[in-house]
């Protein structure tokens, strides 16, 4: 937590964003969190942090495949989470990239997963992108709402106080959407 501001100096929205989520998923005293966190992502009621499921959690680690925002792993699962408000899914192949890297970098592991982090307002907009790119046959993608994620979290706490913050106003109070968004 000491190297937040260091880490997320100069960061875009998704980096900057990622690293709070990162965290609140590593530090124990977000333990709390991070029960509601993974009841959520796999829609049980297991209320088990981070250190009880032994992750290990990166945030814009390097790999010949591309550089997923998020990746949650120990010995049996893997999640990668990319984390979209507004962009569109780097050289077209993005998530063919990830799944690549999940088979590649991460054999031993059975459980191999794709989130895609995004607001409400933005998810038809990602679904019609990936009925485009036709990985809805190959790929399986599974969302993460922020909304919801930032409704779960929802106390006093300074550090989710202000992610709910900078999200609601750079991205739910203060949006223009594209015509091209609206058609969709």
């Amino acid at each position: 937590m000491k190297d937040l501001l260091i880490n997320i100096d100069g960061s875009s929205s998704e980096d900057l964003t990622t690293e709070v989520l990162k965290i609140i998923l590593k530090n124990n005293g977000y333990s709390v969190y991070q029960r509601l966190f993974y009841n959520y992502l796999f829609n049980n009621s297991e209320n088990k942090t981070t250190l009880d499921y032994g992750y290990e959690i990166e945030s814009q680690s390097k790999y010949t495949e591309g550089v997923p925002d998020l990746i949650i792993y120990n010995e049996k699962e893997v999640y990668i989470i990319e984390n979209k408000f507004f962009a569109s899914f780097s050289k077209g192949d993005q998530l063919s990239r990830y799944q690549a890297l999940l088979d590649k970098q991460f054999k031993k592991q059975s459980i191999k997963k794709i989130f895609l982090l995004t607001l409400k307002s933005r998810k038809s907009f990602y679904d019609a992108e990936l009925t485009k790119m036709s990985l809805m046959n190959h790929i399986t993608i599974n969302f993460i709402l922020w909304e919801d994620l930032l409704n779960i979290f929802d106390s006093n706490n300074f550090l989710i106080e202000a992610l709910k913050g900078y999200i609601d106003y750079k991205f739910l109070i203060n949006v223009e959407i594209t015509k091209e968004e609206i058609m969709i």
